[in-house]
C-alpha cells in the first residue's frame, strides 16, 4: 500500500475547526456530521485547546464530532455550585502550555456516589463528554471522568487519536464500502479478510463486514463503520453489554430514555446477569455508548 501523504495532515483551526485537508471539506459535511454526532472521537488536549471558543465540534476531513474522548493530566480541580459540579483543567502531555476545561456534574452516572469526590491535581484521567460553549468558555461537559490506573493507556490513546485523524481525513469510512478496498488495504491492519476463496466480495458484503472486522483497530473506526452495518451491529459488544445496548437503541423515549428496571426486564433472560448488570451499565456509559438522560435511573443509546 502506498502510504505517501498519510502523515502530512496538520491541524488547522481555521478549516472547519479541526484536522484535515480543505479538499475534504465538502457540501455534504452536515450529512456526515449527523452520522458521527454521538461517536466519541479521540482528541488530545492540544487539539481541543486550538479550537475557537464558540466551536462545539471538532472536524477532521468532512466529518464533524461533538462527542469527545480525551485523556490528560489534572492541572487544577475546583468544586463549584456548592459542590454540585467540578471543574477540571486538563494539561496536555506533550505541550505544558496547552490546557482544556472539563465540567463534570455530580449524578451524571449511576456510579456518581462512588466517584463524587473531586480528583486531585496531578491525576491522569480519561474523559468522555460533549463539547459546549458557555460564557465565552469552550469546555467538555463530561458524561464520565475516571482515573487512569494503567499508564500504558495514555500511550495507546495518543496512537488512537493520530489514527482517528487520518482515518477520517482520508475518508476511510466511504473508501471501505468500495470493492477496491481489498487492494487498498492489503498488508495493513484495516484489511478485511475474505472468506470465499479469494473472490471479490460484493459491495453489500463489504458494508456488513467493515464494522465487525476484528482487525480494524480502535473504537472510533468500528463506531464509524457501524453506521453502514446491519441493525444488529453492537459496536463489537458481546453478552449482556450487547443486549443492553441493543435494547436502548430500539426502545425507550428518545428524550427520557429507558429506566434501569425496563432495561433489566427487557433484555433476554439468557443474557441477564444480576451480578454484573450495574458494572455493564457503567462500562457502556464510560465508553460513551450510552448516556444518562433525565436522571441517574434513565439511559439512552448513542446510536
Amino acid at each position: 500500500m502506498d502510504g505517501s501523504g498519510w502523515g502530512e495532515e496538520s491541524y488547522d483551526a481555521g478549516i472547519a475547526g479541526g484536522w484535515g485537508e480543505a479538499s475534504f471539506v465538502e457540501a455534504d459535511e452536515f450529512k456526515e456530521s449527523q452520522h458521527t454526532e454521538k461517536v466519541p472521537f479521540p482528541a488530545t488536549v492540544k487539539d481541543l485547546s486550538r479550537l475557537a471558543k464558540n466551536d462545539e465540534k471538532i472536524t477532521t476531513g468532512k466529518y464533524a464530532f461533538s462527542t469527545i474522548r480525551v485523556v490528560g493530566h489534572v492541572k487544577e480541580s475546583l468544586q463549584t455550585d456548592g459542590g454540585q459540579s467540578i471543574e477540571y483543567t486538563l494539561a496536555d502531555y506533550h505541550d505544558a502550555n496547552a490546557t482544556f476545561l472539563i465540567i463534570h456534574y455530580k449524578g451524571v452516572l449511576a456510579s456518581a456516589v462512588a466517584n463524587s469526590d473531586a480528583l486531585v491535581e496531578g491525576t491522569d484521567v480519561s474523559v468522555v463528554g460533549k463539547l459546549r460553549s458557555f460564557n465565552e468558555r469552550l469546555c467538555i461537559v463530561a458524561f464520565d471522568v475516571r482515573e487512569i490506573e494503567d499508564k500504558r493507556e495514555i500511550d495507546a490513546f495518543h496512537l488512537e487519536a493520530q489514527l482517528a485523524h487520518l482515518f477520517y481525513a482520508k475518508d476511510v469510512p466511504n473508501m471501505a464500502l468500495s470493492e477496491k478496498w481489498a487492494t487498498i488495504s492489503e498488508g495493513t491492519m484495516l484489511r478485511v479478510t475474505e472468506g470465499d476463496g479469494g473472490q471479490t466480495k460484493s459491495t453489500s458484503d463489504w458494508k456488513s463486514n467493515v464494522g465487525s472486522n476484528p482487525k480494524v483497530s480502535g473504537n472510533v473506526m468500528q463506531q464509524s463503520a457501524s453506521r453502514s452495518a446491519p441493525d444488529n451491529s453492537c459496536r463489537g459488544l458481546t453478552g449482556q453489554k450487547a443486549e443492553i445496548f441493543k435494547y436502548l437503541r430500539n426502545n425507550g423515549d428518545p428524550v427520557v430514555g429507558a429506566s434501569i428496571d425496563d432495561i433489566r426486564t427487557g433484555i433476554p433472560r439468557n443474557h441477564f446477569n444480576s451480578f454484573t448488570f450495574s458494572a455493564d451499565i457503567e462500562y457502556l456509559a464510560s465508553e460513551g455508548l450510552i448516556y444518562a438522560t433525565s436522571d441517574d435511573d434513565h439511559y439512552a443509546a448513542n446510536a
